[in-house]
């Protein structure tokens, strides 16, 4: 196995010199980690509270639960087409002007579609008889996701160039907080707005934080990945991505990893956060604020969960912990299904976002432990390329619950999670014993 060089780090600040020693915030010692992790929590806010308005408004207008799961998941699609693409570019160019222009053009994007729902224009569109009218909804998705599927990766990659290898399961378990602190506040002050001042301030609100959030990108310093090259021609771009896919292959565990970050994004984000505005009108009967609660009680979950994580430090058996997680999710999932009343609702979503956020730290964390820093673009890229399959998982949701209900769709897509992680459990014991 190729090594990694050691990520390079800026020393720590006179905050964590005078004594900022909890394990738990060990990683907030770096400058531009601090950076990155205000990135990640505005970035991750704006996103919830643009997702809690946006499946609100398409099953407002279109009362179709087949529309509004495939508009939500039309957000993914573009990971199928520019992840291996994006991958590749993060490996060769200056990863902060990435992440600049990404919320520059995240800004106008939501401008733009904020207009389109502040003058009614969306709505006036719309018209039940000819399901093709909903094209404004997909192809903001579509935009959006774009976007998304750029800056999502980069951010990833940064994580391990600011902090030293050693405190990396601290750092992504803390990105995983604030990434989840976030979906406790987007939601819940998603729905609060969608119901004072209409779902177009949301909209308005994200465009600002993207803007926002530029003067936070700047001063951070990282390196430039062209001096990896020291002076020599660089390879051409298919050849840097048959490498990326190459060094895959070449690390046996990262092909299973990579296997299995499909399953939370075919069979659980879809039918659960996807299905999320039709299970809270029809099984929850509950209106936009009670959306925002489910959302954030999700959010509070996994906040607890990765929190925890970061606490223990280094953990051993990581692959069990990996694998015992996301079955605790698959049950998570049929129990909530089940589900009927608000209270109980929100404690299930509770439970099962802790477990769905700490069984993605620990694949996130051993993905980036084996992967190699001139790689590390290129191999996250692919991994996230789950994330484009979300796409065809919230048809299926939307299609599964427009025929049977949603309660039945959610169920299903828990047992099917359940029998395919039973599978692999039992076909790759040695995951069970993986550990770096």
């Amino acid at each position: 196995m190729s090594t990694s060089p050691q990520p390079t780090a800026v020393p720590p600040s006179p905050v964590a010199r005078r004594g900022l020693h909890l394990a738990t915030f060990s990683s907030l010692r770096y400058r531009d980690f601090r950076f990155l992790l205000g990135v990640t929590f505005f970035t991750s806010a704006g996103t919830w509270l643009q997702q809690v308005t946006f499946g609100w408004l398409v099953f407002e207008i279109t009362e179709s639960p087949l529309i509004t799961g495939a508009a939500l998941g039309a957000t993914s699609l573009p990971y199928l087409f520019l992840g291996p693409v994006v991958g590749v570019v993060i490996d060769r160019v200056d990863r902060r002007l990435i992440l600049i222009l990404n919320h520059v053009v995240l800004a106008v994007t939501t401008t733009a579609f904020a207009v389109l729902v502040a003058t009614g224009l969306v709505e006036r569109w719309w018209d039940p008889q000819a399901p093709w009218t909903a094209w404004p909804f997909f192809a903001f998705a579509l935009a959006y996701g774009a976007a998304w599927s750029v800056g999502n990766p980069v951010r990833h990659a940064l994580i391990a160039t600011v902090v030293p290898r050693a405190a990396l399961l601290n750092a992504i378990s803390l990105n995983s907080a604030t990434f989840n602190a976030a979906r406790i506040i987007g939601p819940a002050i998603g729905g609060l707005l969608i119901a004072s001042f209409g779902p177009a301030t949301n909209f308005f609100l994200q465009a600002v934080m993207n803007l926002l959030l530029v003067a936070v990108v700047v001063p951070m310093r990282t390196p430039h990945v062209a001096v990896r090259h020291g002076g020599q021609e660089k390879p051409s771009f298919f050849a840097d991505f048959r490498a990326g896919v190459g060094y895959i292959f070449q690390h046996p565990p990262l092909p299973l990893l990579l296997l299995l970050a499909f399953v939370p994004s075919f069979f659980m984000w879809p039918f659960v956060q996807g299905l999320m505005p039709v299970f809270a009108k029809e099984a929850v009967e509950t209106d936009a604020r009670g959306l925002g609660l489910l959302l954030a009680s999700a959010g509070v979950g996994s906040l607890f969960g990765v929190l925890a994580l970061a606490s223990v430090g280094e953990v051993r058996r990581k692959g069990a912990l990996l694998l015992s997680f996301a079955l605790f999710s698959s049950l998570g999932i049929v129990v909530f299904s089940q589900t009927s009343s608000l209270p109980v609702s929100a404690a299930t979503l509770a439970v099962l976002g802790g477990t769905q956020m700490m069984y993605l730290a620990f694949s996130n964390t051993l993905v980036q432990t084996i992967t190699a820093d001139e790689y590390r673009g290129r191999v996250l890229s692919l991994y996230m390329l789950e994330h484009g399959f979300a796409s065809a998982g919230s048809f299926m949701a939307g299609a599964l619950a427009d025929r049977y209900g949603s309660p039945a769709a959610i169920l299903l897509a828990g047992l099917a999670a359940g029998t395919f992680l039973g599978f692999v459990s039992l076909r790759f014991r040695h995951l069970w014993r993986l550990d770096l």
